[in-house]
């Protein structure tokens, strides 16, 4: 089901001439363009307005955003095993990242601490 500019536009509470900008960018996931008009996931949620609760819906569209560039590794998990070269941590096997993205999400939801930890940050 998608919805139009027009719609998206009325429904988040922007210009249409803004989303016509967010879906040349590869701001809003899932988009498609057909002709000269832009087919627009109707299940997309404006992420700031909606102040929608964190979920892995959330996070893979955010994700999507940030790899604007890497079409075909925007809003998916990773496929393959990686390494970082030089450091102790390793990444989650790719068969492990939707449970782990479970579990982080879980604990997330049970914790009473707010979403970003202070830590003393100190220059050594």
């Amino acid at each position: 089901m998608y919805m139009t500019v027009k719609q998206a536009a009325e429904k988040w509470g922007i210009s249409d001439r803004r989303v016509r900008i967010l879906c040349s960018e590869g701001k809003i996931p899932g988009v498609t363009r057909e002709g000269r008009s832009w087919k627009i996931p109707a299940d997309v949620k404006k992420l700031v307005k909606d102040q929608v609760p964190l979920s892995e819906s959330i996070i893979k569209q955010i994700h999507y955003l940030v790899l604007a560039d890497k079409k075909d590794d925007r809003g998916v998990y990773r496929r393959v095993p990686v390494r970082i070269m030089g450091a102790k941590h390793e990444p989650a096997q790719p068969y492990l990242i939707q449970p782990k993205m479970e579990q982080l999400l879980e604990s997330y939801r049970n914790s009473t601490e707010h979403i970003i930890p202070r830590q003393d940050l100190r220059l050594t």
